[in-house]
């Protein structure tokens, strides 16, 4: 019998570091089953560097319409579900009364 040693093929890819940390980008298929919680620990306002949405690109859509982006602003406690598709980015806090905006980022997947 012949053994096969070479590895599996994943279905992930990009593998990249971030703050030396591994990552890797799943397959659409796996990210429009997730849901993610943002659980926020410290009151987010425009100036600790807020999450930034663009409302509906979690959706097959062509090209996502930056005049649909919005700021979401949120008291500590609060919790914000949203799926991964959704084109989000958040920029460094640029307040030096408000420096921290924690939040524990849960991810499920089906």
């Amino acid at each position: 019998a012949v053994q096969d040693n070479s590895l599996p093929t994943s279905p992930f890819k990009n593998p990249t570091r971030k703050a030396g940390v591994p990552h890797v980008e799943a397959p659409r298929e796996i990210l429009e089953q997730m849901l993610t919680l943002r659980i926020h620990l410290d009151d987010v306002t425009p100036d600790n560097g807020p999450l930034r949405v663009l409302a509906g690109s979690h959706k097959r859509e062509s090209s996502p319409n930056r005049d649909r982006e919005t700021t979401i602003l949120a008291r500590r406690g609060d919790v914000l579900a949203m799926r991964p598709l959704l084109y989000h980015c958040s920029s460094s806090s640029s307040s030096t009364n408000h420096p921290h905006r924690r939040i524990i980022h849960l991810e499920f997947a089906g």
